[in-house]
C-alpha cells in the first residue's frame, strides 16, 4: 500500500520540478535558461531606453534648428520626470 503522496512517479516529479537547464549564451558560457531571459529582458529595457534618448536629444536638435535657441534652453519637462 502506497503513502498518501508517494506516488510512482513522486521523485521523478519533484527532481524534474527543481532541475536547472542550461544553454550557451552568445558568447558561448554556460548560462541557465533563466539567466539568459533575465538578461535579454535587461538588454531589451536598455534598448528603449537608448531610444527614447536618442528621440529627445532629436528633438531637441531640430527645436535649436528651428528657433536658434541653444539646445540648454529647450529642454522639454519630460527630460526631468
Amino acid at each position: 500500500m502506497e503513502q498518501p503522496g508517494a506516488g510512482a512517479s513522486g521523485g521523478a516529479d519533484s527532481e524534474d520540478a527543481n532541475a536547472t537547464e542550461y544553454v550557451r549564451d552568445d558568447d558561448g558560457y554556460l548560462t541557465t535558461v533563466e539567466e539568459l531571459r533575465e538578461r535579454k529582458d535587461a538588454d531589451a529595457c536598455l534598448a528603449n531606453s537608448i531610444r527614447e534618448e536618442i528621440q529627445v536629444r532629436e528633438r531637441l536638435r531640430l527645436e535649436s534648428l528651428r528657433t536658434g535657441n541653444p539646445v540648454a534652453h529647450s529642454i522639454p519637462q519630460e527630460v526631468y520626470d
